[in-house]
Protein backbone atom coordinates (compact mmCIF):
# COMPACT_ATOMS: atom_id res chain seq x y z
CA UNK A 1 0.00 0.00 0.00
CA UNK A 2 2.80 2.50 1.27
CA UNK A 3 4.21 1.90 -2.40
CA UNK A 4 1.34 2.68 -4.11
CA UNK A 5 1.36 5.76 -2.25
CA UNK A 6 4.30 7.14 -2.81
CA UNK A 7 3.70 6.63 -6.39
CA UNK A 8 0.65 8.76 -6.22
CA UNK A 9 2.59 11.48 -4.10
CA UNK A 10 5.19 11.36 -6.84
CA UNK A 11 3.03 12.16 -9.60
CA UNK A 12 2.75 9.18 -11.38
CA UNK A 13 -0.17 8.50 -13.78
CA UNK A 14 -0.71 4.70 -13.99
CA UNK A 15 -2.61 2.95 -15.82
CA UNK A 16 -4.15 -1.10 -15.48
CA UNK A 17 -3.30 -2.76 -18.93
CA UNK A 18 -3.89 -6.12 -17.98
CA UNK A 19 -5.81 -8.15 -15.30
CA UNK A 20 -5.54 -11.69 -14.96
CA UNK A 21 -7.37 -12.53 -11.45
CA UNK A 22 -10.35 -12.78 -9.42
CA UNK A 23 -11.28 -9.73 -8.27
CA UNK A 24 -10.41 -7.46 -11.44
CA UNK A 25 -13.02 -7.80 -14.06
CA UNK A 26 -13.17 -5.98 -17.14
CA UNK A 27 -14.03 -2.10 -15.59
CA UNK A 28 -10.19 -2.16 -14.17
CA UNK A 29 -9.15 -2.16 -17.85
CA UNK A 30 -7.67 1.29 -18.61
CA UNK A 31 -8.74 2.72 -15.14
CA UNK A 32 -6.06 5.05 -13.83
CA UNK A 33 -4.83 4.45 -9.99
CA UNK A 34 -6.02 7.28 -8.20
CA UNK A 35 -7.14 7.35 -4.28
CA UNK A 36 -10.01 6.01 -4.79
CA UNK A 37 -8.65 3.01 -6.87
CA UNK A 38 -6.26 2.54 -4.49
CA UNK A 39 -9.11 2.21 -1.73
CA UNK A 40 -10.96 -0.20 -4.01
CA UNK A 41 -7.83 -2.77 -5.03
CA UNK A 42 -7.00 -2.43 -1.65
CA UNK A 43 -10.15 -3.97 -0.61
CA UNK A 44 -10.32 -6.29 -3.48
CA UNK A 45 -6.99 -7.86 -2.41
CA UNK A 46 -7.94 -8.49 0.86
CA UNK A 47 -11.30 -10.48 -0.77
CA UNK A 48 -9.55 -12.21 -3.17
CA UNK A 49 -5.96 -12.64 -1.74
CA UNK A 50 -4.02 -11.54 -4.43
CA UNK A 51 -0.98 -9.11 -3.94
CA UNK A 52 -1.60 -5.37 -4.12
CA UNK A 53 1.50 -4.55 -6.04
CA UNK A 54 0.70 -6.87 -8.54
CA UNK A 55 3.40 -9.24 -7.84
CA UNK A 56 2.21 -12.34 -8.73
CA UNK A 57 1.34 -11.22 -12.47
CA UNK A 58 -2.14 -10.34 -11.28
CA UNK A 59 -2.28 -7.57 -13.75
CA UNK A 60 -0.27 -5.14 -15.72
CA UNK A 61 0.35 -1.00 -15.77
CA UNK A 62 1.43 1.53 -17.85
CA UNK A 63 3.17 4.60 -16.47
CA UNK A 64 1.51 7.62 -18.85
CA UNK A 65 3.52 10.18 -16.80
CA UNK A 66 5.78 10.45 -13.80
CA UNK A 67 8.32 13.31 -13.05
CA UNK A 68 11.22 12.18 -15.45
CA UNK A 69 9.16 11.92 -18.35
CA UNK A 70 9.66 14.35 -20.71
CA UNK A 71 6.34 14.66 -22.00
CA UNK A 72 3.13 12.86 -21.15
CA UNK A 73 1.36 9.96 -22.72
CA UNK A 74 -2.07 10.57 -23.51
CA UNK A 75 -4.13 7.28 -24.96
CA UNK A 76 -6.41 8.54 -28.10
CA UNK A 77 -8.22 5.16 -29.01
CA UNK A 78 -7.74 1.94 -27.07
CA UNK A 79 -9.57 -1.57 -26.93
CA UNK A 80 -10.63 -3.89 -24.46
CA UNK A 81 -9.93 -7.57 -25.14
CA UNK A 82 -11.53 -9.73 -23.09
CA UNK A 83 -11.35 -13.81 -23.25
CA UNK A 84 -12.74 -16.04 -20.34
CA UNK A 85 -12.01 -14.50 -17.33
CA UNK A 86 -8.63 -12.12 -18.17
CA UNK A 87 -8.44 -9.44 -20.58
CA UNK A 88 -5.77 -6.99 -21.88
CA UNK A 89 -5.90 -2.82 -22.80
CA UNK A 90 -4.76 -2.81 -26.28
CA UNK A 91 -3.64 1.19 -27.41
CA UNK A 92 -4.50 1.87 -30.76
CA UNK A 93 -3.31 5.17 -30.93
CA UNK A 94 -1.78 7.35 -28.48
CA UNK A 95 0.38 10.74 -28.70
CA UNK A 96 2.63 12.66 -26.21
CA UNK A 97 1.27 16.11 -24.65
CA UNK A 98 3.36 18.74 -22.83
CA UNK A 99 3.52 18.76 -19.05
CA UNK A 100 1.27 21.45 -17.66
Amino acid sequence: KQYWKTLLESDFKIMVVAVSCEGLGKDWLGRIIDRNALIELERLSKKHGFHLGFEGGEAETFVLDCPVFKKGIEILEAEKIWEGDSGMYLFKKIKLIDKR
